[in-house]
Parts: structure tokens; C-alpha cells; sequence
């Protein structure tokens, strides 16, 4: 993100507080404008924990967070899944919306639901 709100100047100390909030908070507003509950995406893999894996949702700058549990119905599968996603950040996936929290501008995906 380069876009912030300068809330502070310190001459004295020369520091400056920027905050982004505002920026996010514009970009996630314009985000649930264009998409809902249910829709599927095309997203690119950017990073990963032990359970999570976070995808840039294309044409936005808003990362989805993607459950281990949340990408086969088979466990096993999903296990395997998981590890391979991991390994292969920047790999375009597509994934259902399953979650949009205003609050905190968070958005929940699932790969496992695009299937019966």
C-alpha cells in the first residue's frame, strides 16, 4: 500500500505517524461493491502459515484467508492440497466467497465449496 493519512508531524523529533485505515477501509467499500457472498474469484497465491493461505482476489488489493479445512472435502486431499499450495506462491486458483466481515475487513474464502 502506498496511500495513508498522515495523523501526526513531530518536527522535533522528525517522525511522522501515518495510518492506513482509511485507505483500507476506501479499498474494502469499493470491494463489497463489487463483490458478495457466493461469488467466485480468481485470486493469486501470496503467502501462507500452518493452517492459512492468503490469496491477493484479482483485480483488487485485498487478500482472502483460505482455511486448510476449507480446501477439499477429503481431509487427506486437503492435507496434500495445503502443502502444494504452500510450495507454489503466485499460482492462480479460483475460490468462492464465503465470508465478508465489514468490521474488520476480512474476507473468507473456500476452494472446497466450488464442488458439491
Amino acid at each position: 500500500m502506498d496511500k495513508g493519512k498522515i495523523i501526526e508531524i513531530n518536527h522535533e523529533t522528525q517522525n511522522i505517524k501515518v495510518s492506513f485505515k482509511p485507505y483500507v477501509t476506501f479499498v474494502f467499500n469499493d470491494f463489497k461493491q463489487k463483490y458478495k457472498v457466493g461469488d467466485i474469484v480468481k485470486c493469486k497465491i501470496c503467502n501462507s502459515t500452518n493452517i492459512f493461505i492468503f490469496a491477493r482476489i484479482e483485480d483488487t488489493n485485498i487478500d482472502g484467508v483460505i482455511h486448510s479445512s476449507e480446501l477439499s472435502w477429503n481431509p487427506e486431499e486437503s492435507l496434500m492440497l495445503f502443502k502444494e499450495l504452500q510450495e507454489k506462491k503466485k499460482t492462480h486458483i479460483e475460490a468462492k466467497i464465503t465470508d465478508i466481515i465489514e468490521e474488520k475487513n476480512h474476507v473468507t474464502l473456500s476452494i472446497k465449496r466450488l464442488t458439491p
